[in-house]
């Protein structure tokens, strides 16, 4: 039976073939076509911290990286800096270019019979798993209840996995497109019994409340120790938002020392750079730079959220952790058209209809500065606003 809310709507962007997962961050691309300066184009699509971008900027600028020999293929430095982030042996770390090649390694070494997605999630999943030739089942959340881990959910996805005899289930929190924090996720590991969890942590360290409070995203090291029996816990985490460095990509894998050495036998040698590994050792030594930079992200966040849920069109802004907002339009609606729109403004943000095991009808934007939320919102309440 075909999933509800699969990543193929009727105005999916995604070509016949599948090929490649529609993603944001098209910044270059939409200049380029346009005949405009990148710096003409304001990207609400991408996920990175701005907050971030004058750090990274100030640490990179001197950076002195040897680019004539090939860079160390197990990239000690930054295994240690990134094991001493996640409170674990360097033996349970594995650096990759960037979460993408994380998520092909993965479920490449893993090899589940079958992979629950649970979404809506971050299409990479399911195109890679699709691209392994492994079953894939996805189970939405509700939209009416935004898209919550609820205990109902949390049965449902325990059932879905007993009918279908999926052995994985895969996760996405701080959820990519919601801005959501799962925390019932150790309830969910303490309820499998030999199967494979793999959670998606790409933004755990943007995760704050509405008092700048770090928000309660449990770590790899939670959920291996609350895991039912023969449960393997793995979690992807990404350095490319928190530091606003996407062209560098820098991602990595957390597990046990035994799935960690099945999946790095799978990374081809050399992939992650000279320059990433220098840069994001770096990066953590200043973690707290980091932190201290991103204080004002949750009141530029109520401040743009508020904005947005005054327009007209919008049927609800859904509460974020994060630095981006889910959008509800309201019926009617077309999240591809309302983008398209956009995009001749020169104001790019996420059409949200091709996103693995989402609803349709919504729309993710990244927050920004004062100054270019205001133009963002400006420019959606024209779109929005009914014409007579």
């Amino acid at each position: 039976m075909e999933a509800p809310y699969s990543n193929s709507p009727e105005d999916a962007k995604a070509d016949a073939t599948g090929a490649a997962a529609p993603h944001g961050g098209r910044l270059l691309a939409v200049a380029r076509e346009r005949g405009v300066r990148p710096q003409d184009v304001l990207d609400f699509s991408n996920n990175t911290d701005v907050l971030a971008e004058p750090v990274s900027e100030r640490l990179l600028a001197g950076a002195d990286t040897d680019y004539r020999h090939y860079p160390e293929a197990e990239a000690p430095l930054l295994t240690a800096a990134l094991a001493r982030h996640e409170g674990v042996e360097s033996s349970h770390i594995l650096p990759t270019h960037g979460a993408a090649e994380a998520i092909l390694v993965t479920l490449a070494g893993l090899r589940p019979r079958r992979v629950l997605l649970v979404g809506p999630i971050f299409s990479e999943y399911e195109r890679t798993a699709r691209a392994l030739s492994i079953p894939v089942e996805i189970h939405p959340l509700d939209p009416d209840e935004d898209f919550a881990l609820s205990k109902t959910a949390l049965e449902a996805i325990r059932n879905r996995m007993a009918e279908t005899g999926a052995d994985a289930v895969v996760l996405c929190s701080p959820n990519n497109p919601t801005g959501q924090v799962y925390e019932r996720l150790p309830e969910l590991a303490a309820s499998l019994r030999h199967a494979i969890l793999l959670v998606d942590q790409a933004y755990r360290d943007l995760a704050q409340d509405e008092e700048d409070r770090p928000a309660p995203v449990a770590s790899y090291t939670e959920l291996a120790a609350a895991a039912g029996e023969g449960v393997a816990v793995c979690c992807i985490g990404s350095l490319t938002k928190t530091c606003a460095c996407p062209g560098l990509r820098l991602g990595y894998v957390v597990g046990d020392e035994d799935l960690v050495r099945t999946i790095a036998a799978l990374k081809p040698p050399w992939s992650v750079t000279a320059l990433a590994q220098h840069a994001g050792a770096l990066f953590l030594e200043h973690a707290a730079e980091y932190a201290d930079s991103r204080r004002r992200m949750p009141a530029l966040r109520g401040e743009l959220a508020a904005a947005l849920a005054a327009l007209p069109g919008v049927a609800r802004v859904l509460p974020s952790k994060t630095n981006f907002l889910c959008v509800r339009l309201a019926d009617g609606l077309r999240a591809g058209d309302v983008a398209r729109a956009l995009e001749e403004k020169l104001i790019l943000v996420r059409d949200c209809d091709d996103i693995t095991g989402m609803a349709p009808g919504f729309l993710r934007i990244q927050v920004r500065t004062e100054r270019d939320n205001e133009r963002l919102v400006d420019a959606l309440g024209d779109v929005l606003r009914p014409r007579a």
